[in-house]
């Protein structure tokens, strides 16, 4: 189903397909955060890419199949879980703003407030600068 999809994926949201646990064997996809809003019933799925650089073609389809392919689980997924999911969405933040995949599937780290709907880039900026200052004190002692 998301495999076919590929050139016109945003058509695949909406798009409703029963999750159930993977068999052994199975392939399994990645998702670094989970949130919901119980306010709008909206479930969202992200994996993060905290690269400089575009990837290259095999890359990005294999990205774009996974975000297909957690888009269309997602709300099932939640819904087994007890949500009450009205809609459901999956992205790829690429915090360094160069994205290798097409809207409405990305995001940039400089769009997270606005799709957030409060601050959270400054928060997360701030946590950078820390561990960045933290591993060249490391790198300079060693």
């Amino acid at each position: 189903m998301v495999h076919g999809s590929i050139e016109h994926g945003a058509k695949l949201i909406g798009t409703d397909y029963p999750y159930s646990e993977g068999e052994h064997g199975e392939r399994t996809l990645q998702v670094d955060v989970i949130v919901f809003d119980k306010n709008t019933g909206i479930l969202r799925a992200y994996e993060i890419k905290r690269g400089f650089g575009l990837h290259d073609s095999g890359k990005r389809r294999s990205m774009l199949r996974d975000t297909l392919a957690v888009q269309v689980l997602l709300k099932s997924y939640g819904t087994q879980r007890g949500l009450d999911v009205k809609q459901a969405f999956s992205h790829i933040i690429f915090y360094y703003g160069q994205c290798s995949i097409p809207k409405p599937f990305s995001l940039t780290g400089a769009e997270l407030d606005e799709h957030f709907g409060f601050p959270v880039y400054e928060a997360i900026d701030e946590v950078n600068k820390h561990y960045k200052a933290r591993l060249f004190a490391i790198l300079a002692g060693a």
